[in-house]
């Protein structure tokens, strides 16, 4: 996908995931030259649910890009929503028509639109150092078999939770990780198909599970050193309780880093925006409490990095401060999020298991619903 050489850019997108192709894309339209930078060589998957979780994140993306084609929409599955699952309290469920596909086919996708649209995508870039001198950015860049450097008006950094431009521009910052796994077993259970099935065990400690076609993925999250110990307790829990057979091997197993809401994010210590570059997604913090939604939280930011450098580009404001009123805002809702899932630990201390059912699906309604009417 590497077109051309050249090192001159008005923007640089660190990232090939939906919410770089998103902002690439909107700043191509705008008349600026884009670059889109991919670590690895399109189409590659990546250890996600490839769930656009929130009904607002679905809008943006048929406003912006349109129904997915033939060739995405074939390897995509609608579930019906959410359902709850905790010991002694009644299964509860939450309505909200989920796509689920595949991040090799929705990346490349969604990054087609964005060369369409004007844009380059230059795949196995990797980004080596990043600085800024005076009003231009300067990126050392490692292809495939050379490097090259290259100067940017405007970088965003769409590269995820282990962001490099993060780590380059705000190396002080150190924000919370735990291990992402996902496992496919080549089986169904015994659990409803077109829900996206929900198992915590306390406040902290969940795991997932969903199907496509004749195979069940098991998703989590684990702390260090916990990997294979979480794994294994929730594959143990299916076999016991939804007739996973206790003989079957998994037919894959891969894992991704989690990044964890920060309090640093929260107190104002962390400003995920620094003269001309811009962190959007996990990059920036901005998945979503209670739910961890990425993709939707990705593709919003995506869209507000981009009009803040149009708008800087037209002399109105700075893209910093114009990105930072935009983030100021996700920020306050995500404090009234964190705010109104304080009921669940109210809930959890009481005993009642059916009290903490309906207060956990009450926070992930809020945190699913936070920017319904909000897209703009």
């Amino acid at each position: 996908m590497n077109e051309s050489k050249r090192t001159e850019w008005d923007v640089v997108v660190v990232g090939g995931g939906p919410g770089g192709a998103l902002a690439a894309k909107k700043c191509a339209e705008a008349g600026l030259a884009t670059l889109v930078l991919e670590k690895r060589q399109m189409p590659r998957d990546k250890c996600c649910t490839g769930m656009v979780m929130a009904e607002w994140g679905q809008e943006i993306v048929q406003r912006e890009f349109g129904d997915y084609p033939d060739w995405v929409e074939d390897k995509t599955i609608y579930l019906a929503g959410y359902a709850l699952h905790i010991p002694d309290a009644e299964t509860r469920t939450l309505n909200i028509n989920t796509p689920t596909t595949w991040r090799h086919t929705l990346d490349t996708w969604m990054c087609e639109c964005a060369q369409k649209a004007g844009a380059e995508v230059w795949d196995r870039a990797r980004l080596v150092d990043l600085s800024q001198e005076g009003s231009s950015c300067l990126l050392e860049i490692k292809l495939e078999d050379s490097s090259i450097e290259l100067s940017a008006d405007f970088v965003i950094g769409a590269d995820g939770s282990h962001s490099v431009v993060r780590q380059l521009i705000w190396p002080e910052f150190k924000p919370l990780m735990r291990h992402g796994y996902r496992v496919c077993f080549e089986t169904q259970v015994d659990l409803a198909a077109d829900r996206f099935n929900m198992f915590p065990s306390g406040l902290t400690d969940i795991f997932f599970v969903h199907q496509k076609g004749d195979e069940t993925y098991l998703e989590g999250v684990a702390a260090d050193g916990k990997l294979d110990e979480t794994i294994e307790e929730a594959r143990a829990y299916l076999v016991q309780n939804h007739g996973l057979d206790p003989d079957i091997e998994p037919a894959w197993r891969d894992g991704c880093a989690v990044q964890l809401a920060s309090p640093a994010l929260w107190s104002g210590d962390f400003r995920p925006a620094k003269d001309n570059i811009l962190l959007i997604g996990d990059a920036g913090g901005a998945n979503a409490p209670i739910s961890g939604e990425g993709l939707a939280m990705a593709l919003k930011t995506g869209v507000d990095a981009a009009s803040a450098i149009v708008e800087s580009k037209q002399g109105k404001h700075s893209a910093q401060e114009t990105y930072l009123h935009h983030i100021d805002h996700i920020i306050s809702v995500f404090g009234e999020i964190s705010r109104d899932g304080a009921c669940m630990l109210t809930a959890l201390e009481s005993g009642d298991a059916d009290r903490f059912s309906q207060a956990m699906m009450a926070s992930w309604d809020r945190s699913l619903n936070a920017f319904h009417g909000d897209i703009d």
